[in-house]
């Protein structure tokens, strides 16, 4: 019977740990083969099975082969697996109980194993070694490689995980160590990258996360760290991406099981980058971006994902940049726009998002421009100025045709 590994998952939000451990089970899949029930007699071999335990009906399609060693008076049955071409043990002499298919190679379609189990590498080395009462694994279960180097090494009780888990890497270096309590994680569990980095603490309860879980890089980098209350987020989840050689880091505030309150984003420096309100995962109340010298960028105000509210945004230096409304997405009421230096570049009266009536300027003060539009058709006066201060155009619009006087920059009328 092969004593094949399988896996728990631990699934932690983001974060998935994966712990090594075994199982007795092979799936028995019927060969094309005629497979035949041998009759039982002490000493015969009764069936075989291939390198992946499905029963196949002759030793040319074998992996394995066993043997029933002798037939209990209390109807339990001693038999033991061999590998096929080397005749080495693959299992050491082996008791079941309330035994259900003999010839089957699926452990709980055989029935109970009762006693020490004991399982060979064909080169032979010892595979793994465990313990059985009454068909439950009790005590310490241990696991090898086929070099000799401990694999595995965890607890049972009545069935259960109970105890110490630990499992290794093939050089010998701390993969796992965990602890369990009656089936479910509970205590510390850490994890570590084959190069000795820690890759992830997490801190159980019953078999539910409690408490602080971090995950790191490979490099040695912290990668993640949020806290958990009955396996969900409780408070401040922090996230660190690799941009450009260079860690960002992220954090979303939780407010119970899955609303989120705040997004925060940084710089590499770990100054803030972007601060963001959710409500329902939708954007609500005020976002704020600011540049990496610790100026304000941009302010905004959401409601449900719209843009609704007033709106500010920053030139680098701290001097405004743009001041308005925004309603349902779009420019509304009065907008100013400042040159870099502080002074004003534009005033605009915007209705649903279009400009209505403008006034511009030039860096150095003088007037630019003044007009009216509707729906971005110009109407009525529209005037420009050269940025000496000396008029350039006066024009009126009719059904969008312009009737103009133009000067030079010297004041000259040049046509009318």
């Amino acid at each position: 019977m092969e004593y094949v590994k399988k896996c728990f998952v631990i699934v932690i939000g983001l974060i998935i740990a994966t712990l090594t451990c075994y199982s007795f089970a092979q799936v028995a899949v019927e060969s094309k083969a005629e497979l035949v029930n041998v009759p039982l007699e002490e000493g015969a071999i009764i069936s075989y099975a291939d390198k992946e335990g499905k029963r196949v009906g002759s030793k040319e399609q074998s992996t394995y082969y066993r043997k029933l060693l002798k037939i209990n008076g209390n109807g339990s049955y001693l038999i033991q697996d061999f590998f096929t071409d080397t005749d080495n043990k693959q299992v050491e002499p082996t008791v079941f109980t309330n035994v259900k298919d003999i010839y089957a190679f699926m452990v709980e379609d055989i029935g109970d194993i009762e006693g020490e189990y004991i399982q060979w590498f064909d080169n032979g080395q010892m595979e793994l070694k465990g313990f059985y009462s009454k068909g439950l694994l009790e005590g310490v279960v241990t696991s090898w490689y086929s070099s000799g180097q401990k694999e595995s090494e965890y607890n049972y009780k009545h069935g259960k995980l109970n105890g110490s888990y630990k499992f290794w890497y093939p050089d010998g270096k701390l993969q796992t160590d965990a602890q369990f309590l009656d089936g479910r994680l509970d205590g510390v569990v850490i994890n570590w990258y084959c190069n000795g980095n820690k890759k992830e603490e997490l801190h159980y309860s019953a078999g539910k996360l409690n408490g602080l879980v971090t995950r790191w890089f490979k490099s040695g980098e912290k990668k993640y760290e949020a806290h958990y209350k009955d396996s969900q987020i409780e408070g401040i989840e922090s996230i660190w991406v690799k941009e450009n050689n260079q860690l960002i880091k992220q954090e979303v505030y939780f407010n119970g099981a899955t609303s989120q309150d705040v997004f925060v984003r940084y710089f590499p420096s770990g100054k803030k980058e972007v601060e963001r309100h959710f409500k329902g995962n939708k954007l609500q109340g005020l976002s704020t971006s600011w540049y990496e010298n610790g100026e304000k960028s941009i302010e905004l105000m959401y409601e449900n994902d719209v843009r609704n509210g007033d709106a500010v945004f920053w030139y680098k230096n701290g001097n405004k940049k743009a001041q308005g409304s925004f309603i349902n997405n779009k420019k509304e009421g009065i907008w100013h726009y400042w040159y870099e230096d502080g002074k004003p570049e534009e005033t605009c009266s915007v209705y649903d998002d279009n400009p209505v009536s403008c006034e511009r300027w030039y860096a150095n003060g003088n007037k630019k421009l003044e007009g009216t539009s509707i729906l971005g058709k110009k109407i009525g006066l529209w005037k420009t100025w050269y940025e000496n201060g000396m008029p350039e155009s006066a024009c009126q619009y009719k059904n969008e045709i312009p009737t103009c006087k133009i000067w030079n920059e010297q004041g000259q009328l040049i046509n009318q």
